[in-house]
């Protein structure tokens, strides 16, 4: 049996902003409702690609963004960095987000910690505002949250 051609590695249910799902451009019209979907990071050989949807799927579209971050999982980690940083939430901006694979411990073990060894899909997280520079570790969807304070 041949090897799929594509493979999905991650996925999240979101709630988008609008009609073109987050990604409108410019010149666009877009039905202002917030819309029910998916976020999904495909494989294709060794390129990622980043896909949205409807929940239904009769819309979907690329992204072309830097950062792929879903909204779900970047609401969670701004309101733990306001609270653990004591700035608000509008105060604090997320500069980077990179899909990642981590262990147990999401990356964040010492030399005496025990992490399995488990694939756990995530992200690398950096927020910034006024003198903070916080980095966090999630999983997937954003249940697991840990601040990186060695990075």
């Amino acid at each position: 049996m041949d090897k799929p051609d594509l493979n999905i590695l991650r996925f999240n249910q979101e709630v988008w902003s609008d009609g073109c799902l987050g990604l409108g451009q410019a010149n666009e019209s877009c039905l202002q409702a917030l819309v029910e979907g998916w976020q999904l990071e495909v494989v294709h050989q060794d390129q990622n690609y980043f896909y949205r949807t409807d929940a239904t799927g009769e819309a979907i579209r690329r992204s072309t963004l830097e950062n792929n971050l879903p909204p779900s999982v970047g609401d969670r980690v701004l309101a733990i960095a306001a609270a653990e940083s004591g700035l608000s939430v509008e105060q604090l901006t997320i500069t980077d987000a990179e899909p990642r694979v981590w262990d147990g411990c999401l990356g964040i073990g010492g030399p005496d910690t025990v992490c399995t060894q488990q694939a756990i899909f995530g992200w690398r997280t950096v927020v910034e505002g006024g003198d903070h520079r916080l980095v966090y570790h999630t999983d997937m969807t954003g249940d697991d949250i840990r601040l990186n304070d060695s990075e």
